[in-house]
């Protein structure tokens, strides 16, 4: 892979994007991320010791707006060079295009880690203005310290900061292990606490050196807070049973995957909500959760799904083994034939997400995850009967 990297520097010119208008998807019949009800709480708030200081954590509305601030305070500006995976949800960038930065996608490996032979060439090549270099742990599987420590010599050598994004693991958890050192180790920190909790909102940041500047944040208003409140009601009353469509429709015409040449923010990224603050309503319910439910509840769903898809034709999962210190966040899929299954799959009402809409680049894991990989809930709202219903739906697509 480091041969690729030779010549100009590869930057990002413009993004492959699936669109599904006209396929007329219907709604999913299970929650993607968790929602509350009576299980996993605690009548007393957590008080995790290893938290970091207030004077160096804010909280944000999601983990794009913290994201946004990391590239900013690590020295990220116009003309500026943002390094990040080739595999990347479309909002990890956004914030760099908001800032008017270039982008470089490095490649990553079949598992999802950077190819540190590509990434030392990337850095090797003499470049004007900062550098920032993003490291991302997927799915709630932590890069591997060899990895890191690798990694984290690179960026030293080349004097770039690291920035970690932890939007996909539990953070709570992983700073009560006083021994764990993810999110720890670079310049900065980035999580996202709405995807692991039951909440309206919430992305973290936090740096591992200097404390943050005070006025980073705005404090949401009565209003925004009431507005969490109804949308938490509202989840809370669409999570329950399972919502199958009453019939498996065939699509109208397929999606349209296509290149749209340029750099522009996407739908999801607000610009005016880069400076508002998590709301209070999610800080106090996520300091409630019952973190050691959390932890069993998703990890028997993960192992539920590993069991299930064993015996599964056209699919795989990324991830075969489940490490004792992993709390994951969903169960990732590679799909033999997309073109075909992913179709199927969402007209059931079976919820997936997927990357879909992502920067091009060379990397051809990259290339191949971007429409095969899909993302299945293992959150623990989930209840038997909407697991077993997922599970039945996903045999019933792959099979048909």
């Amino acid at each position: 892979m480091g041969a690729l990297m030779a010549g100009p520097l590869p930057l990002l010119q413009g993004f492959q994007r699936f669109d599904p208008s006209g396929c007329a998807f219907p709604p999913v019949a299970v929650p993607l991320l968790p929602v509350a009800n009576a299980r996993g709480w605690r009548l007393r708030a957590r008080q995790e010791p290893g938290t970091p200081a207030a004077s160096h954590l804010r909280r944000f509305g999601r983990g794009r707006y913290a994201l946004h601030q990391a590239y900013r305070l690590a020295g990220l500006r116009a003309g500026g060079l943002l390094l990040a995976p080739a595999y990347h949800c479309r909002t990890m960038l956004d914030p760099a295009i908001a800032l008017e930065a270039r982008i470089a996608l490095y490649p990553v490996d079949a598992q999802l880690h950077p190819d540190l032979t590509a990434l030392a060439a990337l850095l090797d090549q003499p470049q004007t203005g900062p550098r920032v270099l993003l490291l991302s742990h997927f799915f709630g599987f932590p890069v591997p310290e060899p990895t890191l420590q690798a990694l984290l010599a690179l960026c030293e050598r080349h004097g770039v900061p690291l920035i970690e994004d932890c939007s996909h693991l539990c953070m709570p958890v992983l700073w009560q292990r006083q021994t764990c050192n993810t999110g720890r180790r670079g310049a900065f920190g980035t999580a996202s606490s709405y995807k692991f909790f039951p909440v309206p909102d919430g992305g973290e940041l936090w740096s591992n050196a200097a404390p943050l500047p005070q006025d980073l944040t705005l404090a949401p208003s009565p209003r925004e807070e009431l507005r969490g409140l109804k949308h938490l009601l509202d989840a809370a009353l669409r999570g329950r049973g399972v919502r199958a469509p009453s019939a498996t429709a065939a699509p109208s015409r397929d999606g349209l995957d296509a290149y749209a040449e340029g750099l522009r923010c996407s739908p999801f990224y607000d610009r005016a909500q880069e400076r508002r603050g998590g709301l209070d309503l999610a800080g106090r319910l996520a300091a409630h959760a019952d973190l050691d439910q959390l932890t069993a509840a998703r990890r028997r769903h993960y192992a539920a799904w590993l069991r299930h898809c064993s015996g599964l034709p056209g699919c795989r999962p990324l991830y075969p083994e489940l490490p004792d210190e992993v709390i994951p966040y969903m169960f990732p899929l590679l799909l033999d034939d997309p073109q075909r299954r992913f179709a199927a799959l969402k007209h059931r009402g079976l919820p997936i997400w997927r990357w879909d809409d992502m920067g091009r680049s060379d990397c051809p894991v990259a290339g191949q995850v971007r429409l095969g990989l899909i993302h299945l809930p293992c959150h623990q709202s989930l209840s038997p009967r909407q697991l077993a219903w997922m599970q039945d739906t996903l045999a019933e697509g792959l099979r048909a």
